[in-house]
């Protein structure tokens, strides 16, 4: 018979777990319970799963990188099994922690944001215009995605001016960081495309955080060309979205926004054809305005006080012309006085004469030019008064003509341009006759 004491058999139990080789280093995968933290900064829990559940002890020395812990926390642990003597339990003495599930995958995204806010990667400066009319759009998303299938179905069906480039990626898994990241350096190496999507449609969010990754943050920051994303479902938030010069809530939505402006162009010609009709039609009436303002002008004129005034004029300037050449005329001559009163008592008269003689040529030569310019303005001015004379209605109205024309003053030299029934002007070269007209005869000759 084994018979122990009890500190014995606690001893005993103690000597056994810990000359167990599998013992001294165990991994176990649960979820926190009872988690508490004492002063000294000791982390003591339980880890549990659907039926049973062991004390954990993770002590301040092991925790270099200060976990914090939390109730229903998923973990993996490493440690090793040890007894606690005064209540006869055993436990594991935990080496490290790892957090597992959404939990961690959240905790990286907040590390990660946190970083690049304050490197300013998500600053509104830093963000690139979306082009109003793309061309080419290089997108990176799975050829077997309903992402993409979404995306080509709603372009082709508002546009076709817009070429699809794919970039067949990974959107999930180990390979899909590389896979993205391998996708924008070739489209921004080839720089051969206007605007470049990311998509990938909805999943679960450990499907998703690969869209959380620092490396390809950085990758859309640097895109010489502007980068859009759509990912996931409409209440999702990414590290790449919120780098990206464009987020959408999913690819169908960016589908519609990429092809905003050409499926609105057709309305944007309409109306521009509508303005450019207004304007023309507004030009055209002005100008029929003006030319019906200078008609009227010029059927206003009368003849005789145009040529009035243009005597009065020719009048008024050989006045002005004769009056100056008077004064001209009179300058020299008080210059010839004063030098001929300066060499009156000079010996050399022979200078003086010879001065005296070409003052009087200068002044013929002068009346002559004088003469020559007022005997041809004259002549031009009998050739213009007898053009006028000729061309005058008054006089051809004396010789018992008429001039007719319609109540707007407009002449009317044709008589296929008066209808019966309208009122006309029979005007004399002294009165002036309103008439309605009652019959239209062409068959009248002279």
């Amino acid at each position: 018979m084994n018979k122990f004491t009890v500190t014995g058999l606690n001893d005993y139990i103690k000597d056994v777990l810990a000359n167990d080789f599998l013992l001294q280093e165990i991994y176990v995968e649960g979820e926190v319970a009872d988690y508490k933290k004492n002063n000294s900064g000791h982390l003591y829990f339980l880890i549990k799963d659907e039926s049973s559940k062991i004390k954990c002890a993770f002590y301040c020395y092991k925790n270099e990188e200060e976990i914090t812990l939390e109730n229903g926390m998923k973990v993996f642990i490493k440690g090793k099994i040890s007894t606690y003597d005064q209540n006869s339990t055993y436990q594991i003495n935990v080496d490290y922690v790892e957090e597992l599930g959404i939990g961690k995958l959240k905790r990286e995204f907040r590390k990660t944001l946190e970083k690049l806010e304050k490197e300013g990667l998500f600053d509104e400066e830093h963000k690139k215009e979306i082009p109003k009319y793309p061309r080419r759009l290089g997108l990176i998303a799975s050829s077997t995605s309903a992402g993409f299938r979404d995306i080509v179905k709603v372009l082709r069906r508002r546009t076709n001016m817009i070429d699809i480039i794919l970039y067949d990626s990974f959107v999930q898994g180990d390979m899909a960081v590389a896979n993205i990241n391998s996708g924008l350096d070739y489209f921004n190496q080839k720089n051969d495309v206007d605007l470049i999507l990311i998509a990938r449609g909805g999943g679960s969010y450990e499907e998703l955080a690969v869209f959380n990754d620092e490396s390809m943050a950085r990758k859309i920051f640097a895109s010489k060309i502007p980068v859009m994303t759509a990912v996931g479902h409409q209440i999702d938030s990414f590290i790449a979205d919120l780098v990206a010069d464009k987020r959408c809530a999913t690819p169908s939505e960016a589908a519609e926004i990429i092809s905003k402006y050409y499926y609105e162009l057709p309305d944007l010609l309409d109306q521009s054809i509508i303005q450019i009709s207004f304007l023309m039609n507004h030009y055209i009436s002005s100008e029929e305005s003006n030319l019906k303002n200078k008609r009227d002008l010029i059927n206003s004129w009368n003849t005789k006080t145009l040529i009035d005034n243009f005597y009065s004029k020719t009048n008024n300037l050989m006045i002005l012309i004769k009056k100056e050449m008077d004064k001209y005329i009179y300058s020299k001559e008080k210059k010839v006085d004063m030098l001929a009163s300066r060499l009156i008592y000079s010996s050399v008269s022979k200078r003086i004469d010879g001065a005296n003689n070409t003052i009087e040529k200068r002044i013929v030569n002068i009346n002559q030019a004088m003469n020559n310019k007022l005997s041809a303005m004259t002549e031009d001015l009998q050739k213009f008064k007898l053009r006028l004379t000729i061309n005058d209605i008054y006089k051809t109205l004396r010789r018992g003509y008429f001039l007719v024309s319609d109540l707007d003053n407009k002449t009317i030299k044709d008589a296929n341009d008066i209808k019966v029934g309208s009122d006309i002007f029979i005007k004399s070269y002294n009165s002036s006759i309103k008439a309605h007209v009652l019959e239209v005869n062409n068959d009248i000759k002279l």
